[in-house]
């Protein structure tokens, strides 16, 4: 409990404000008693240093561990959970359930390297053009990420954008956004100009004929 109350306060000073407006919790904390943590939690909030609780790399097990406190500590709550998601792999093996529990129960899910270190783009697309330089080139990912299901799969979404005029990763990120229980999504870019262009997918809407489609691919039915 101290520890989180004189972290918060070295935060405020470092970053020369007020408030925190989403605090998040980095990892579930088997050592320290939930209730310690949320005691601390809620005395910030009631000094109105932080104003909303998140936690991320969180599974259902961790997520219903800490609502079983709800009755206890009003404003401690959980408002959002940032974890790993994309369309070609969903959630890691260990937090399968989270986006589900976030769809039924309210938090907001923040999915993060939603493009899988760039998989997820045009510039995987073609094998020949794939060179050093490419992050997944220089991470020694780019056998064991692109085999030949999910290139298929790649493949296909991209016909798919192109017939409907935008890029594969823009596609991605506005199928994401459509899921129920997902809020923000965290695309890693190397360049403004990457970051405007993800920024374009929270303005796309894909109509119901679309989404299917889209989930056809990734299902395999198609």
């Amino acid at each position: 409990r101290t520890n989180i109350l004189e972290a918060t306060y070295a935060c405020l000073d470092r970053l020369q404000t007020d408030r925190i407006d989403v605090m998040q919790f980095h990892n579930f904390d088997p050592t320290t008693p939930i209730e310690e943590s949320l005691a601390a939690m809620e005395d910030l909030m009631n000094q109105d240093l932080v104003r909303y609780m998140g936690v991320s790399n969180f599974n259902v097990e961790n997520l219903e561990a800490y609502g079983s406190y709800s009755a206890v500590f009003r404003r401690a709550r959980v408002v959002s959970v940032q974890n790993q998601f994309d369309i070609l792999y969903g959630e890691t093996p260990a937090e399968r359930g989270v986006l589900d529990y976030c769809a039924d129960n309210g938090p907001s899910y923040i999915a993060w390297s939603p493009l899988r270190g760039g998989l997820i783009s045009d510039r995987y697309l073609d094998k020949a053009g794939i060179k050093a330089g490419d992050r997944l080139v220089d991470e020694n990912r780019l056998d064991k990420e692109l085999t030949e299901p999910i290139r298929k799969k790649l493949a296909a979404l991209a016909g798919l954008a192109r017939k409907w005029e935008m890029s594969l990763s823009l596609l991605a990120l506005a199928y994401m956004l459509h899921l129920p229980g997902m809020g923000p999504l965290i695309a890693a870019c190397s360049t403004p100009e990457q970051l405007v262009e993800n920024a374009k997918a929270g303005k796309i809407t894909l109509s119901q004929d679309q989404v299917k489609a889209v989930k056809e691919v990734l299902e395999g039915t198609v």
